[in-house]
């Protein structure tokens, strides 16, 4: 699963400007955008593949975007998540492309570090993360604070507070962040004074709890 680790946390360490680079060295081109805060890169696939990295590190989303950006990345060039942080946190990294003999056996990536090796410390990180995995939940409430773009034409996604109870009925608040068509679903929701299901991982680490993998329903 892919939020069994705090992957969130991993990326803060990715220089945007290395990650660029090192896409770019891939065959991603940079397309031309006003935005200096992100950079969006295309590259040519059967399904014509665009990314966008945050060029900000002080953006809001930075690490639910960089991570966004690491998928796309994993899925376009057949790698695992693992290998698009470590070749983003040291692009001297070189990967070699295995092409099998036969048509029926799936080609793979390799490693070949020519300079740091971060396994070894990544290895460490993503085992002590694994012992403070967060526990999959699912919560019931209302929404009772949004945060986002005021200009929906500008809007790329958007955190949400929702209210609830838990299992001792105590009042608690969760933060969630949405992607754009999500997040105009949970302002409906709260015009209408609807209930809210999200489910996800939850993250306890900070003064108000977040989320991360979750699955978001309108309650009708």
């Amino acid at each position: 699963m892919i939020y069994s680790v705090n992957y969130e946390e991993l990326v803060t360490g990715i220089n945007p400007r290395a990650a660029v680079r090192y896409l770019e060295s891939l065959g991603w081109q940079v397309f031309p955008r006003k935005n200096k805060a992100i950079r969006v890169l295309q590259k040519n696939t059967t399904n014509g593949a665009q990314v966008t990295i945050p060029y900000d590190r002080s953006l809001a989303d930075y690490q639910e975007a960089m991570l966004r950006a690491v998928q796309v990345i994993a899925d376009t060039e057949n790698m695992t998540l693992v290998q698009v942080i470590l070749s983003f946190l040291n692009p001297n990294i070189d990967i070699m492309k295995r092409r099998p003999a036969r048509k029926n056996v799936e080609s793979s990536n390799t490693f070949f570090n020519g300079a740091t090796d971060y396994s070894q410390p990544l290895g460490a990180f993503i085992s002590t993360m694994k012992r403070k995995q967060a526990k999959q939940v699912t919560i019931l409430g209302r929404i009772q604070r949004l945060e986002s773009s005021q200009d929906p034409a500008t809007r790329r996604d958007g955190v949400i507070t929702v209210a609830f109870l838990d299992k001792d009925n105590k009042s608690r608040r969760m933060v969630v962040t949405l992607e754009k068509d999500a997040y105009e679903e949970a302002v409906r929701a709260h015009l209408d004074g609807k209930y809210v299901e999200i489910s996800g991982n939850m993250d306890t680490k900070s003064s108000r709890a977040k989320m991360n993998g979750l699955v978001f329903n309108v309650l009708d």
